[in-house]
């Protein structure tokens, strides 16, 4: 069974001068994990996830200092703070990932699954080229595997 055969063709981009206030509503709004973000030729640049745009709002030490750091602590005032409007301040290019784990429609769903399991993503897109033909995601998968079930 081939990627192709199961991909989702009807699914959303989005632009990489996405605004992340527009980002943050997308993600609210249609509970996806993450889009594949587009040039204006529509070829794919890049890969945001909701951990991306989350990552905006920690302090840039927080990740040096998260083996020592105590989760118990309160953050207080630093929260409101610090985080309060800075969305404002980037899109979608800014905070995207730009090495794009991605997969052939000819690829079989096997091999679609290992690499969603062992890169630990529920979503590849499906690439000829730079060209998006489409998605698939592990919900996709599970349904050809219990299809009738």
């Amino acid at each position: 069974m081939l990627v192709k055969e199961f991909m989702r063709t009807e699914f959303r981009t989005v632009a990489e001068a996405m605004p992340i206030p527009e980002l943050a509503k997308l993600f609210i709004t249609e509970k996806e994990e993450g889009y594949p973000v587009v040039n204006n030729h529509q070829e794919i640049v890049g890969f945001v996830t909701v951990r991306d745009l989350l990552q905006v709002f920690l302090p840039n030490y927080i990740r040096n200092i998260s083996d020592f750091f105590d989760y118990s602590d309160n953050f207080g005032y630093l929260e409101i703070f610090y985080m309060r409007g800075k969305g404002n301040l980037f899109i979608a290019e800014d905070i995207m990932n730009y090495n794009v784990i991605s997969i052939s429609g000819e690829a079989s769903l096997t091999k679609a699954l290992v690499m969603m399991f062992l890169n630990k993503i529920n979503m590849l897109p499906v690439l000829r080229g730079p060209k998006i033909l489409g998605v698939i995601k592990q919900r996709d998968i599970i349904s050809v595997l219990f299809e009738g079930s």
